[in-house]
């Protein structure tokens, strides 16, 4: 007799199946979009919820809704943690890309010297260790949309090669002699000043006129401290379920608490850590008890004075 883990699993396959044929009757209305937008996340194994889509991130999702049918550049602008890579994949998944690959590369976490070999790949025997031909990023993404996280962080040289692959798609790996073309959607995103980081002569002018054809900013926290309750619940109960606690809701003493938190940083995700041990006595409303709840209070939040 099946369990009811199976006829959610084959109601969630079902559900899945059925995305592509709403998604091309509903384009046009901004209102299933939205929905649209806030099922599937839910229903796809390892996407992000979005959270605020409906209140504080409502001007937000009206630019995705926009953006998604084009195949134009994005770029998102936002605070450390502020939710780029949830908004991008909502674009992606929105877009006729939706079937193909999403991948995200942190631009700031790669070594200069291996740029190259990353994004366009390389040959084999193109430099010491190169044992066998590797496709790079923008040939896993072929076909689908490629996040460019942290953007601004490319080194000069990098950027010109960037440039090209927008311009015309082509592309050349690391010790080889033909050019490659790809058809990739570009989502840039960065929390730095790039209009600055261009007069300063660090990001190329060009660069920024072909990556800002469709800028969204997001909101920091403290712009939408309406989506905070919403956030809290949420971000509660899927800690909850990774340490295998009972699911409990912060009380209205814990969310008031966290409303007039200053959120400096843009990491609430880190107040969930702190704030749901496996310990029942120290996730966010684990119990109304004012000794509890004190305790939960004086979980380590970040710094006022800087980042986390």
């Amino acid at each position: 007799m099946p369990t009811a883990a199976m006829a959610d699993a084959r109601r969630h396959r079902s559900l899945f199946a059925l995305i592509p044929a709403i998604h091309q009757r509903t384009v046009a209305n901004h209102g299933m979009i939205q929905c649209y937008l806030m099922v599937l996340p839910m229903i796809s194994d390892g996407t992000p919820v979005i959270v605020g889509a409906d209140r504080g991130l409502a001007a937000v999702m009206e630019r995705v809704k926009q953006v998604a049918a084009a195949d134009a550049p994005v770029l998102i602008l936002g605070e450390t943690g502020a939710g780029k890579e949830v908004v991008a994949r909502a674009i992606h998944t929105a877009s006729r890309r939706a079937r193909g690959p999403f991948h995200r590369v942190n631009c700031g976490a790669i070594p200069s010297e291996l740029i190259d070999s990353e994004l366009f790949g390389h040959e084999k025997g193109a430099f010491t260790g190169a044992t066998e031909r590797r496709h790079g990023w923008f040939e896993r993404a072929d076909g689908g949309s490629l996040l460019l996280d942290e953007v601004g962080e490319l080194p000069l040289a990098a950027q010109v090669r960037l440039l090209r692959v927008l311009q015309d798609g082509r592309f050349e790996r690391v010790g080889g002699q033909r050019h490659g073309t790809v058809d990739v959607r570009i989502i840039a995103a960065t929390h730095r000043d790039l209009p600055t980081m261009v007069a300063d002569k660090t990001f190329r002018e060009d660069l920024w006129y072909r990556l800002a054809v469709f800028p969204i900013r997001l909101p920091t926290l403290r712009e939408r401290r309406e989506d905070i309750p919403a956030l809290a619940r949420h971000l509660a109960a899927k800690a909850c379920g990774r340490y295998g606690t009972p699911t409990l809701a912060p009380s209205e003493a814990d969310v008031a608490l966290l409303s007039a938190y200053d959120w400096p940083g843009e990491r609430p995700r880190d107040g969930r850590r702190h704030g749901t041990a496996p310990s029942s006595s120290a996730t966010a409303g684990a119990s109304r008890s004012p000794r509890r709840s004190a305790s939960w209070r004086r979980s380590p939040l970040p710094d006022r004075g800087g980042r986390s």
